[in-house]
């Protein structure tokens, strides 16, 4: 359950708790765990002694507060006297979360005593579970389904970018319009937006199962004795497969590869298949950092791009519903930044979408799931969304200083700030400076550029910076505009009441962030220790905003160059301490 939805006055009586957290904003527990982690800090010592707990923190290294708030529970738990039977483990989204997982939940089921957590469709009391297709009749008496995800219809899906080539990268601007629903938001919000997998895909996977899309099921856990178990199923039923495979599983191939390969093993009829299964199941226990399983894991990743294709290669295995269900993860919202104010479009939602692909080394396309779906739909078509609250807001006073970094679609919110200091001025109210350093590759690429520079010329924006990293032979990118105008910038971040914005890649962030704080210690005069305290003090004051994404489709690449990028970091560190050293001697 979600931890707003436990009692925390119920700890005390609890013999074990399990919990799993993310980490938001800057290092911040989700909303819906800050109560919980609240009342355990008040806790007095010891009063939590009978207690026994693990933490799994999820997160990704690409952010600077990797599972901090997993960390926090962790060490809130043990303050107030619990006891840790396993030690906290990190699940890093880039070297494959779901391994982090079984290892945490391996080590705790040893610790019970239980048996280990194994790859087979049956739950640890040994209850199955079974699908059973419904009749005509029973169909009859099924009741309406309620609506738990409002759908809106899209108004708008246009191209931002000036040129396309098809085949080749696309931006689009989506408009959802909320007026027939009860929700609201704020400027710097987030939208979910929940993605349909591919009709044809769907398809396929129904051809494999000998059923159509439109059947009928329920399922439930069945015992070894015959009896029906209270264990909810993996999806809410009765329900259609089409349904279940079209918005509910992610049919998209992910790491780990186990569990489906050790399945299609048990059900592959071909001996040729079953031995290419074996194989594969081999070198993949030899470790996941093992020279051959990494080959392995990569050829899969670059060969299949779907759980269909993977059954394609292995014909001779049966797939059955219930495998799907208790295999396949399930079906994820995708979060984009809202690049709207409600204060001039209360009645809708635009969002700025990069649509992904890339190519494998195996020449096969893999497309961004969520970002394709939405370029594919056009204007009436609806969509499953929700709205997520944010603390990425513009100033409270609107004579405070803004900076603001965005290249590339990282500028959607921006633009929603931009629109939002637009309603201000309409209302006579006076506005601070607001500059914003936007990055692109050419010209083609300027997304909102003529609005842009409108809005500079009504002085909403004072300050407009753009680098081309595709233009000519030398390659500007948004770090390289600030270093070069370092003198401007500290006038500007040195201001008591100047607000910074960041978006985009989380890598990006780290690189501006790099030489705000070179330019802090050359402009600014300031020593590595009093730099951090200054950007410290502007995050303690809500004045430092981050709306960062990680590594999306290309992963195993980034994955290195952000090692690459920490070691640099961890040597520069050193390199200050021994500088340090030197000063301390020769005083």
């Amino acid at each position: 359950m979600a931890l707003d939805e436990y009692q925390p006055d119920s700890l005390a009586s609890e013999k074990l708790i399990l919990i799993v957290t993310s980490t938001f904003g800057n290092g911040e527990m989700p909303s819906n765990g800050k109560g919980f982690l609240q009342w355990v800090k008040q806790q007095p010592k010891g009063s939590l002694d009978g207690l026994n707990y693990s933490v799994l923190g999820i997160g990704s290294t690409v952010y600077e507060h990797f599972c901090a708030a997993g960390i926090a529970v962790d060490k809130a738990l043990a303050k107030v006297g619990a006891n840790c039977i396993v030690p906290l483990h990190k699940g890093d989204e880039i070297k494959g979360q779901a391994d982090t997982f079984k290892q945490w939940l391996d080590l705790i089921s040893r610790v019970l005593g239980s048996d280990e957590t194994s790859g087979d469709t049956t739950t640890s009391t040994g209850s199955k579970l079974t699908v059973s297709y419904l009749s005509d009749a029973e169909i009859a008496t099924i009741p309406p389904v309620s609506v738990e995800i409002a759908s809106v219809p899209i108004i708008a899906n246009d191209e931002l970018l000036k040129e396309v080539i098809p085949g080749s990268r696309s931006t689009r601007y989506i408009v959802f319009d909320i007026s027939g629903t009860d929700m609201q938001y704020e400027t710097g919000d987030h939208v979910a937006v929940y993605p349909c997998n591919l009709l044809e895909l769907v398809e396929r996977l129904c051809q494999r199962m000998r059923i159509t899309s439109n059947t009928y099921f329920t399922a439930q856990y069945v015992a070894p004795d015959g009896t029906t178990t209270e264990d909810k199923p993996p999806v809410a039923v009765p329900t259609t497969v089409g349904q279940v495979l079209g918005e509910e599983l992610d049919l998209s191939l992910r790491e780990p590869f186990n569990d489906l390969l050790h399945y299609l093993y048990s059900t592959a009829k071909d001996p040729q298949d079953k031995q290419r299964l074996e194989t594969w199941l081999e070198i993949l226990r030899l470790g996941e950092d093992h020279p051959d399983s990494l080959t392995l894991k990569k050829t899969i990743a670059d060969n299949f791009m779907s759980v269909a294709d993977l059954f394609d290669e292995f014909p001779s295995a049966t797939i059955i519903l219930e495998a799907l269900l208790e295999l396949l993860p399930k079906q994820k919202p995708r979060l984009y930044s809202i690049s709207s104010s409600p204060v001039l479009y209360p009645n809708q939602v635009q969002i700025t979408v990069g649509v992904l692909q890339i190519t494998t080394d195996a020449g096969k396309t893999r497309q961004g799931l969520c970002s394709n779906y939405l370029a594919s739909l056009k204007t009436g078509d609806r969509v499953r969304i929700s709205l997520r609250t944010s603390g990425f807001r513009p100033p409270a006073d609107p004579l405070a200083p803004m900076l603001m970094v965005g290249p590339g679609t990282g500028v959607s919110p921006l633009i929603a700030f931009l629109q939002y200091r637009e309603a201000l001025q309409k209302q006579d109210i006076s506005l601070g400076e607001a500059s914003l350093y936007f990055g692109c590759r050419n010209h083609n690429d300027f997304l909102y550029g003529e609005q842009l520079v409108k809005w500079q010329q009504q002085n909403i924006l004072t300050g407009l910076e753009v680098a081309y990293s595709r233009l000519n032979d030398r390659k500007v990118y948004v770090q390289t505009l600030i270093q070069e105008q370092s003198k401007e910038l500290w006038q500007l971040l040195s201001h008591p009441q100047c607000h910074y914005y960041v978006c985009g890649d989380a890598k990006m962030a780290d690189d501006v962030f790099e030489v705000f704080m070179t330019i802090a210690k050359t402009v600014g005069q300031l020593s590595h220790i009093e730099a951090v305290e200054f950007f410290d003090k502007m995050k303690q004051e809500k004045r430092f905003f981050a709306d960062v994404w990680g590594v999306q489709l290309n992963f195993k690449q980034a994955i290195k160059q952000v090692q690459k990028d920490n070691y640099s970091k961890a040597e520069k560190w050193l390199n200050r301490v021994q500088q340090t050293q030197e000063v301390l001697v020769s005083v």
